[in-house]
């Protein structure tokens, strides 16, 4: 799976956005921040891609890491900064995300990487929306063109709760016939809407045609996977499904996940 990589939105920041009090930022910063906190529940290892001299930025004479400090604690800080990484040159070098008439660099990468932007919320501004309508200007041939885009936003906690389906799902194939993973000559499933607990299925991949059309797998075991138990079927696998399980407990609970929200499993490599 791809590692998630978001970028921040340069323009929703204190260096491009003036004459707003200083106590609207402390907000903004949190509330920013809360939504980087909850993130973490469907990509605990993403990062925060950023320009490479913006800590060093200077707001009214003090860095803007200083700033940050003030606005979210040292421990808020610090957590902030393990997820920080330096943002790698544009895909492109023949196009440019706008938006207010400005280039931007953060939702480019967010739209060349089909990831997302992270912005401040400050109240009143597009920032507070999970889409953003952009332009993208790109310079061919026959000169400069200009289409609509969206652009996918992150910067409050219902942001997160907009995007989950795409955030658990990204970066990884959907499986169009359940199946998430072979195991030998069979096949481990998942399906949507399945019922708890959180499960999968060991099914032999050999198929039947049923009365009514549908296809189906013959049925091996079906193991509960959050805390390990066989629910049904014989144990000739329980010791290497466990093992299984057990390796790859992270992704099947956001597989799970995904189907609980009516979305395809995705394969586990």
């Amino acid at each position: 799976m791809r590692p998630l990589i978001v970028f921040l939105n340069e323009l929703s920041t204190p260096l491009h956005v003036a004459d707003l009090p200083h106590g609207g930022w402390r907000a903004w910063a949190k509330e920013m921040y809360g939504c980087l906190r909850a993130m973490a529940q469907h990509h605990s290892n993403y990062k925060v891609g950023i320009p490479l001299d913006l800590l060093e930025a200077t707001l009214e004479g003090r860095p803007i890491s200083a700033w940050l400090i003030d606005w979210l604690g040292r421990d808020g800080y610090r957590w902030l900064l393990n997820r920080l990484t330096k943002t790698l040159p544009l895909l492109s070098a023949d196009s440019e995300i706008h938006m207010n008439a400005q280039s931007t660099a953060g939702m480019a990468h967010a739209h060349d990487m089909d990831s997302w932007c992270v912005s401040f919320p400050i109240t009143d501004s597009p920032w507070v929306a999970p889409c953003l309508d952009a332009r993208l200007v790109c310079l061919t041939a026959d000169g400069l063109t200009e289409t609509t885009c969206e652009i996918r936003n992150l910067a409050t906690t219902s942001h997160v709760v907009y995007w989950q389906a795409r955030l658990i799902t990204w970066g990884a194939g959907a499986s169009g016939d359940f199946c998430i993973a072979t195991f030998g000559e069979l096949c481990i499933t998942m399906y949507p809407n399945d019922h708890l607990p959180p499960h999968i299925h060991l099914v032999n991949p050999a198929t039947r045609m049923d009365i009514d059309g549908r296809i189906r797998r013959q049925p091996v075991a079906r193991y509960r996977i959050d805390r390990f138990e066989r629910l049904s079927g014989k144990p000739g696998y329980d010791r290497e499904i466990e093992a299984w399980v057990a390796k790859h407990i992270v992704s099947l609970m956001r597989c799970w996940q995904t189907c609980q929200l009516g979305e395809h499993p995705f394969r586990i490599e």
